[in-house]
């Protein structure tokens, strides 16, 4: 992982804190946290997927507002 990278995911992390929360809650009831595996971290979400709260055909409002 080169610099850049990390700093993406360090802005990831300050812009979505409530999916890192709500994935580490489903680490405890879900293989990998997710129910899909087009959501897993392995296939490229890093460090963690967005929760998404809501959707109604091609909008979505996440967790974060």
């Amino acid at each position: 992982m080169n610099i850049k990278e990390l700093r993406n995911i360090e802005e990831y992390k300050k812009r979505f804190p409530t999916s890192e929360f709500l994935y580490r809650k489903a680490l405890q009831f879900l293989p990998a946290g997710v129910n899909s595996t087009a959501r897993m971290v392995k296939s490229g979400w890093r460090p963690y997927p967005l929760f998404v709260k809501e959707g109604s055909g091609s909008r979505q409002r996440y967790q974060h507002g």
